[in-house]
């Protein structure tokens, strides 16, 4: 692959918004993915990639640490997410980290709840406080002869490296009008570099755009039930979030700080709006399998 053609819909035709941390963002003039230039020629590259650029204060976050910042996480989130569990019989979470999620689907009365998960340490968590099977196997290499109701993918898109092999393991797992619940990330034409304060590319490989979501309905034989939208500026200058831990120990001291200290964050929040506005989103896309439409 052209290391600056489009990794979702192949067009070379895009323009450059601006660079970070030694890569360029691209944005496609076609399906409007945004992505970073070079793209990784390969799985192998990519994770050589993110080994070779990462900070020196980041580190992963034990099991239990993790886990309180995904409950408090899924507090604002699972309302957004919880609609498409109503009917569902079985769910595969990809990604699912310690867990979180498939203890909240338990208790929406699914009774069939399984997890991918690579981290071994995260995945042995989810396995002792779920009790559900957790598999420690990317999606692409996932295979059982199990169909889910509901799929979903929390904070994962932006770093599979292959749309295509992503989309065509889904939908070999779906049942026939089974769900694909994607959140993620989604820009608006116009973003900066500083409309986010760490894109952490490579570690992220793409970004949608406004129109990417139809583009992947269309390409995939998918179609859209819902699309929820919450403001970057609205979801993260909280209280919660600040106190919630991330990978890095300096910001983790930093973010603490700014909770404790009073009108801190309504300040950064007003000056964030007044230079970028609302134009990145964290969004809740619901896609649907459909069941005249099998193709990839």
């Amino acid at each position: 692959m052209n290391q600056d053609q489009c990794p979702l819909c192949n067009s070379t035709a895009n323009h450059k918004l601006f660079a970070t941390n030694g890569y360029d963002m691209l944005a496609c003039d076609n399906c409007e993915l945004m992505f970073i230039s070079p793209f990784p020629q390969s799985e192998k590259q990519r994770f050589q990639q993110v080994a070779a650029n990462k900070l020196a204060d980041i580190t992963v976050i034990d099991p239990e640490h993790y886990s309180i910042a995904r409950e408090i996480y899924y507090q604002e989130l699972f309302p957004l997410v919880k609609p498409a569990f109503q009917k569902a019989k079985s769910l595969l979470d990809i990604g699912c980290g310690t867990g979180h999620l498939l203890t909240l689907a338990k208790q929406c009365g699914i009774k069939q709840c399984d997890g991918l998960e690579l981290n071994t340490a995260r995945a042995t968590y989810a396995r002792e406080h779920t009790g559900c099977d957790i598999i420690e196997k990317p999606i692409e290499e996932f295979q059982t002869d199990k169909k889910y109701d509901v799929i979903t993918l929390i904070d994962v898109l932006s770093h599979i490296y292959s749309y295509d092999k992503l989309f065509v393991a889904v939908k070999s797992l779906l049942n026939a009008n089974g769900l694909f619940v994607i959140k993620t990330g989604q820009f608006a034409a116009g973003v900066q570099r500083g409309s986010v304060f760490d894109w952490e590319v490579p570690d992220h490989l793409h970004f949608m755009g406004m129109a990417t979501s139809d583009y992947i309905a269309k390409k995939y034989g998918l179609e859209i039930i819902s699309q929820e939208q919450v403001a970057h500026a609205d979801e993260l200058y909280t209280r919660e979030r600040f106190l919630t831990k991330g990978r890095s120990c300096k910001r983790n001291l930093i973010k603490a700080i700014l909770a404790y200290t009073p009108f801190a964050i309504k300040l950064l929040k007003w000056q964030y709006l007044q230079k970028h506005g609302r134009n990145v989103f964290s969004t809740v896309i619901v896609l649907q399998n459909k069941k005249d439409n099998q193709r990839i």
